[in-house]
């Protein structure tokens, strides 16, 4: 009886939590070097719910280091809008402004870059 209930939180818990678990086997991937794996678990958790702000910001950047300048662009901006503490939003900043400076805009990568 209580391995069962036991059972049920727990299947509750990781349902709940799906989004940062794949987050976590994406950056193992990414970390391994399988970009392509990578990228599809940081799909997926994207899919399934909110991945939170240092994991979007770890997907914008691999998308950033493989030359999806959109994606990467798109999945930061997200970031930043649900980062909630000081030093990530900077960290969202600067690699925003990576994303400019490789799409040409050095003028603005720089500003950004004071403002950080």
């Amino acid at each position: 009886m209580w391995g069962l209930i036991i059972f049920a939180v727990l299947a509750v818990y990781i349902f709940m939590k799906r989004a940062q678990l794949l987050a976590v086997f994406a950056r193992l991937k990414w970390q391994k070097g399988d970009t392509d794996k990578a990228l599809r678990l940081f799909e997926l958790a994207e899919k399934s719910g909110n991945m939170g702000a240092e994991n979007r910001l770890m997907y914008g950047y691999a998308l950033l280091r493989l030359g999806h300048f959109g994606q990467a662009r798109e999945m930061l901006t997200l970031a930043s809008m649900s980062a909630a503490k000081v030093p990530v939003k900077k960290r969202i900043k600067a690699m925003l402004a990576l994303v400019e400076w490789k799409e040409g805009n050095i003028s603005q990568a720089i500003e950004m870059l004071e403002e950080v």
